[in-house]
C-alpha cells in the first residue's frame, strides 16, 4: 500500500513536471518567436547571406552568396557548400531541423513555409546596395519564421563607413556565437569569440576561437592592417575599438543577459570598423539559447525527482529507456549492434570528402564520426555511444583523410568507412 503511495505521488510529481515543461517551452517559444530548434544552436542553424560569405576563390569571394551559420564548421550545419541560390541552403537546414537536431514539428512546417520564399532568391557579383538588402531580409526573413533573430539587410545595405583594403566586411568581423566552435564537446556549449571568416577565409581563417573576445579583436587588426592594406584610419579605429574588447569573456552557462551584452561588444568594435552586425539581438534569448536554459532547469528538477521515486520506479523507468531507445532507431538491437548513419565517402568533382546520407561533411572523417556517436549521447544510449568512441579511435589511429584536389586515396577512404561501420553493425 505505501510503495503504490509512492508511486501515486511520483506519478503526480512527473505529471507537474511535465506541465511545467511545457510552460517553460512555451514561454521560450514565445521570446524567441516560436521556433524550438531541438540540439541546435541558432548561431549554426540561421540562414546567413553575405559578400564573401565563401572565400574558398578568387570569383567567389566577390560575390554575394548563402551559406549556412555552421559553414564548414559545425558539425551538422558545416556539410553544406555555399550557394548562389539561397533555397538551396534554406532546404539544407530545414532537414538538418528535421534529421538531426530533432527541432519541434511547428518549427520544421515554419521552415518548409519559409523556404518557398527563398526558393529563386539569387546572390551574385556586382550587385548594388538595393539588390544586397533584398537579400538580406530573404535571409532575415526566414530566420525570424525559426525563431532567429538576424539583421542582414542592414549589414548588406550599408556601404563601408571605412576602407577595409582587400578584405571582406564578412571576413573581418568580429563574431560572437553560442556553438560558434564546435570541434569539440565543450567549445560547443560555450559563447565564443571567432572572426567572421573562421576556418574558411585565407586571411581570417588562421585564428581560433577565444574566450576572450580581445585575443580575437586584436588578430583582427592585425589582418586588417597587414593582409588588406586597409586604410590608416581603419586601423587606427580598429585599434581603439580593440581596448573596448579586451577582457570580455565568454563561457558556458551563460544568461541571455550576458550572451546579449557580448553580442553589443561585438557590434560596437565592428561598427568602429563600418561593418553592421547585430549579434546582440541574433542569439541572446534565441530559441537555441532558451532551450539550453530550459532543459538544463528540468534536467535538475527531474534528477530531483529521479532520487525521490528511484526506488519505486527504477524497474518502470527501466522499461521506458529500453522503449525509447527502440524508438530513437539509434538503440542496441539484441545482437549487440547499434542502428545509425553509415559513414560514406562523397565524391563531388574534385573534392574526396566522408560525409553521410549521400552528402559531403568533411576531409577529416572524424566530424562526421562524432555527429554519429553524439547521436548516441543524445539518446542516452551509453553503450552504442561507448562502441561508437573505440570505432571512432580506430578510425583516427589511420590517419586516412579526404583530399580537395582529387588526389585522395579512395581506396583507404573506403576501407576506413567500412571498418567503422563494421563496427557498430
Amino acid at each position: 500500500m505505501q510503495n503504490n503511495g509512492n508511486k501515486q505521488a511520483g506519478k503526480k510529481q512527473q505529471n507537474n513536471n511535465n506541465a511545467a515543461k511545457k510552460q517553460n517551452n512555451a514561454g521560450k517559444q514565445a521570446a524567441a518567436g516560436g521556433g524550438n530548434l531541438g540540439s541546435c544552436s541558432a548561431a549554426a542553424a540561421q540562414l546567413k547571406v553575405a559578400l564573401g560569405a565563401d572565400s574558398s576563390d578568387a570569383q567567389r569571394a566577390k560575390e554575394v552568396r548563402f551559406v549556412p551559420g555552421g559553414f564548414k564548421v559545425d558539425p551538422i550545419f558545416g556539410g553544406q557548400g555555399s550557394a548562389l541560390n539561397g533555397g538551396i541552403v534554406a532546404n539544407f537546414i530545414c532537414d538538418r531541423l528535421a534529421s538531426d537536431c530533432k527541432a519541434s514539428a511547428a518549427t520544421v512546417s515554419s521552415c518548409r513555409t519559409a523556404q518557398k520564399n527563398v526558393e529563386g532568391k539569387k546572390g551574385g557579383a556586382n550587385l548594388n546596395a538595393q539588390q544586397k538588402q533584398a537579400l538580406g531580409k530573404v535571409a532575415d526573413d526566414f530566420n525570424k519564421a525559426i525563431g532567429i533573430t538576424t539583421n542582414f539587410a542592414a549589414s548588406l545595405k550599408r556601404r563601408q563607413a571605412s576602407n577595409l583594403g582587400s578584405c571582406s566586411a564578412g571576413a573581418a568581423q568580429l563574431k560572437v556565437a553560442l556553438g560558434a566552435d564546435s570541434s569539440d564537446a565543450q567549445r560547443a556549449k560555450e559563447v565564443r569569440f571567432v572572426p567572421g571568416g573562421f576556418k574558411v577565409d585565407p586571411i581570417f581563417g588562421g585564428q581560433g576561437s577565444a574566450l576572450n573576445g580581445g585575443i580575437v579583436a586584436n588578430f583582427i587588426c592585425d589582418r586588417l592592417a597587414s593582409d588588406c592594406k586597409a586604410s590608416a584610419a581603419t586601423v587606427a579605429a580598429c585599434r581603439a575599438a580593440q581596448v573596448n574588447v579586451n577582457g570580455k569573456k565568454g563561457g558556458a552557462g551563460l544568461s541571455a543577459d550576458q550572451q546579449k551584452a557580448l553580442g553589443q561588444v561585438a557590434d560596437t568594435f565592428n561598427k568602429a570598423i563600418g561593418i553592421t552586425t547585430n549579434f546582440a539581438n541574433s542569439f541572446g534569448g534565441t530559441a537555441g539559447n532558451g532551450q539550453q536554459n530550459n532543459n538544463g532547469n528540468n534536467k535538475k528538477q527531474n534528477n530531483g525527482n529521479k532520487k525521490q521515486n528511484n526506488g519505486n520506479n527504477k524497474k518502470q523507468n527501466n522499461q521506458n529507456n529500453n522503449a525509447n531507445n527502440q524508438n530513437n532507431g539509434n538503440g542496441a538491437a539484441a545482437g549487440g549492434s547499434c542502428s545509425a548513419q553509415k559513414l560514406e565517402v562523397v565524391v563531388v568533382g574534385k573534392e574526396q570528402r566522408f560525409g553521410l546520407n549521400g552528402q559531403q561533411v568533411a576531409l577529416n572523417p572524424i566530424i562526421p564520426i562524432e555527429r554519429i556517436c553524439n547521436s548516441f549521447a543524445n539518446n542516452g544510449n551509453s553503450a552504442c555511444k561507448a562502441k561508437c568512441d573505440a570505432a571512432k579511435a580506430g578510425a583516427a589511429a589511420t590517419g586516412v583523410k579526404g583530399n580537395s584536389q582529387g588526389q585522395g586515396d579512395l581506396a583507404a577512404m573506403q576501407k576506413l568507412a567500412n571498418d567503422f561501420n563494421a563496427a557498430l553493425a
